[in-house]
């Protein structure tokens, strides 16, 4: 993708930085990648990646272009003001990534004002970015569709009540799948299978078993019924997976754990 305009990351954490190099790889910008990161050893990592790194926001004035903004919600009410001070109304596009966070707090520093939630498999393509702004003029929902669809898939939600939904699912999710993959291979090591061998297992089926349900028109739980043969080795492990329904309902507790946690940000708390 090529572009014109400046874009410009507020916060070179995790997301922040997976979005930065991402970019890097895969947007021609003809004014530059840059970044916005007050520690001066977060800033030390982008050292020869062509991505330019600032250690204020007042660094310079964005006339125009896109501001992600991937600081903590925490601290965003302390900075509120000093990032209205350093933008153009109109001329910029806002991007928030910061969880909990709502489109009347964010356009009060400008109505050209997205509220999304990345995840970290942007960094390989494979992102999937949920966004909203029901009133956002078209070709800035474009520029902002096609900037992120770098980094994998983008749907557009009218209902902004759904971003705590996606905060949950998808902005959260990648941790969920490493937990269980990390357990799977704990599992793996236990019954013999040598570390490196249990790693390439346990990433390539589930990388596989992802592809497939993406590929396939069946619910999961028809896929997972291919799979168990009556009286047969998953049927047993399945057995002591799904006993009494515990694994779908924590499943359901920690994602709900991450929703209510989404909304209590939105409240300040």
């Amino acid at each position: 993708m090529a572009i014109s305009e400046p874009i410009v990351i507020l916060g070179g954490g995790h997301m922040g930085t997976t979005l930065a190099t991402r970019w890097r790889q895969a947007v021609a910008s003809t004014a530059g990648i840059h970044v916005i990161e007050t520690s001066k050893d977060a800033r030390a990592k982008f050292a020869g990646t062509g991505i330019t790194v600032h250690g204020s926001i007042e660094e310079f004035n964005l006339m125009r272009g896109i501001l992600v903004l991937a600081v903590k919600p925490q601290t965003y009410p302390n900075i509120a003001e000093k990032i209205k001070q350093h933008l153009v109304k109109g001329s910029v596009t806002v991007v928030s990534i910061m969880a909990g966070i709502t489109l009347d707090e964010l356009q009060k520093l400008t109505p050209r004002s997205v509220r999304l939630m990345p995840n970290t498999p942007a960094l390989v393509g494979e992102g999937m970015t949920v966004a909203c702004n029901p009133r956002l003029e078209r070709s800035a929902r474009n520029t902002i569709t096609k900037l992120f669809e770098t980094a994998g898939r983008v749907v557009w939600v009218e209902d902004e009540a759904l971003m705590h939904g996606a905060t949950a699912v998808s902005g959260s999710g990648p941790a969920y799948v490493y937990a269980f993959m990390e357990a799977f291979e704990n599992a793996a090591r236990k019954i013999g299978m040598p570390h490196d061998v249990a790693r390439q297992l346990v990433v390539q089926t589930v990388l596989g078993a992802a592809q497939m349900a993406k590929l396939s028109d069946e619910e999961p739980m028809l896929l997972r019924r291919n799979v168990t043969s009556p009286k047969g080795t998953t049927e047993a492990a399945l057995n002591r997976l799904l006993h009494e329904g515990k694994f779908m309902q924590l499943m359901e507790e920690a994602v709900e754990a991450a929703y209510n946690r989404s909304k209590e940000l939105a409240e300040g708390h």
